[in-house]
């Protein structure tokens, strides 16, 4: 009998424990600076994504060569759509018309720009980083110059800041796009 009702205490204190909720983060577009009209059409391809980040999960570096997953919080939709559409969007806002690649039939961009994104993580408690190539081509694919840009901004305390960070790291490449389209137009 005794071991019966333990059996039950066990169980009845097992039904009590529950996993957490998952949190789920978006990343957002920004809002054009002021005086950045750009009345031009861009198309944008992203060309590389680092696999390792292209999951559900966050994943938070905690070291030179170390990422950890963390279950509980996770993307609400694939990281590298979220990215390129954020980008687009903010690149959008400053009034140029920008679509991704590929791009609809009835779409000729004056400009394009090929974005390989090496690094987009960071950590609470340190910094959000990220790392670029890209490059801005004419309409027929022809390099006019390739850019590298290494971002880091803080990331707060919490997994929600460093998202907010990472979404601020967005703002400041397309702001970098942005000027380089002008300087070439």
């Amino acid at each position: 009998m005794i071991r019966y009702l333990r059996y039950l205490l066990l169980l009845s204190l097992l039904g009590c424990s529950t996993t957490p909720p998952a949190a789920f983060y978006t990343l957002s577009p920004g809002l054009a600076p002021p005086g950045t009209a750009l009345p031009l059409t861009l198309g944008l391809t992203l060309s590389e994504f680092p696999e390792a980040l292209d999951r559900p999960q966050l994943m938070l570096r905690t070291g030179e060569n170390r990422l950890d997953i963390q279950e509980l919080h996770r993307w609400a939709a694939p990281l590298e759509g979220q990215v390129r559409g954020v980008l687009r969007e903010n690149l959008a806002s400053t009034g140029a018309r920008v679509e991704t690649h590929p791009w609809p039939r009835d779409f000729a961009p004056e400009r394009q720009i090929r974005l390989a994104v090496t690094r987009f993580d960071g950590r609470p408690g340190a910094t959000a980083d990220l790392h670029a190539r890209w490059t801005l081509n004419t309409a027929d694919g022809t390099p006019i110059l390739t850019r590298t840009a290494a971002y880091s901004e803080p990331a707060g305390e919490s997994i929600e800041t460093l998202v907010a960070a990472q979404n601020r790291l967005l703002e400041r490449l397309a702001v970098e796009i942005v000027g380089s389209v002008r300087c070439e137009e």
